[in-house]
């Protein structure tokens, strides 16, 4: 049974304001003039078998961020869309905020979500998440938001370690793996992520190799239990976010207690111009 990506759809991505499809099955031959986006289109290969999308956008070459790169508006997408021993399904990306984040649907993606009536939907609606959340799910299945990369790399490739430690610390992912990963629920994929990356960056390939032999000899002997922080720990980070805002906002702080400060003067010598006048 056939099993692996489809094709890979854009919707209000680096093409402005178009829906742009790009079959991946077999070859396919993409060609344009320099700067025509082919090797950005390419780069997305990679996420979808899990890499972290903030590693495909080169900062030091002048570009912006990911989601700012390819999501740049709140109905911005990215779908991938693949099959699982012959079933077609598909991997929505799009932006929460400043951060990309995804769901599973369990149809083709010309079905699910390019239809015309579903995008007349999504023209009504505020964002993504809200089309895929209200209008999308319900008639086919749809996940629930994976917020991370990591979470989403566990499922994708049905990485047992992975989803073993998840189970203990945040909630199962395993029945979402079982469902919309690439291999059978015995098997896993672990690293095709990184395989794939180095045949878009050949000059990582060594680093890659040497991490995928020390995380195999690894794998067996070493489980982190539970994640590096606690909950409690969040009480931590809020207050150093509202530190964070608060020392943006520095300037009028300051503008306003110099301003308290003459209007104590003020008020003072008032007081004092009434008394003096009353003896």
């Amino acid at each position: 049974m056939e099993t692996g990506l489809v094709e890979i759809y854009l919707h209000h991505s680096y093409f402005k304001g178009r829906l742009t499809g790009v079959e991946c099955l077999g070859h396919t031959n993409n060609t344009g003039g320099n700067g025509a986006g082919k090797t950005t289109l390419l780069s997305l290969i990679p996420v979808f078998y899990g890499i972290e999308p903030s590693k495909v956008v080169d900062r030091a070459a002048g570009k912006v961020s990911f989601v700012n790169h390819y999501l740049p508006t709140k109905k911005s997408m990215i779908v991938f869309e693949y099959k699982k021993t012959g079933s077609s399904k598909c991997v929505v990306l799009y932006r929460s905020k400043d951060s990309v984040v995804y769901r599973f649907v369990d149809a083709p993606a010309s079905e699910a979500l390019f239809g015309q009536a579903m995008l007349d939907a999504l023209h009504d609606c505020g964002n993504a998440k809200e089309w895929l959340r209200k209008y999308v799910s319900n008639k086919y299945d749809v996940s629930k938001q994976i917020s991370t990369s990591i979470d989403y790399r566990s499922i994708i490739q049905n990485d047992k370690q992975r989803l073993r430690t998840r189970r203990k610390t945040e909630g199962s992912l395993i029945p979402l793996a079982h469902q919309y990963s690439l291999c059978s629920s015995d098997s896993q994929m672990r690293h095709i992520d990184s395989l794939s990356s180095v045949l878009m960056r050949h000059d990582k390939l060594l680093a890659q190799f040497k991490l995928m032999v020390v995380d195999s000899f690894l794998t067996d002997q070493i489980e982190i239990g539970e994640a590096p922080y606690h909950k409690e720990d969040m009480e931590y980070v809020s207050s150093i976010e509202t530190l964070i805002e608060l020392e943006k906002h520095k300037d009028k702080f300051s503008e306003s207690i110099a301003q308290y400060e003459a209007l104590k003067e003020s008020w003072g010598y008032l007081l004092c111009k009434r008394l003096a006048n009353h003896t």
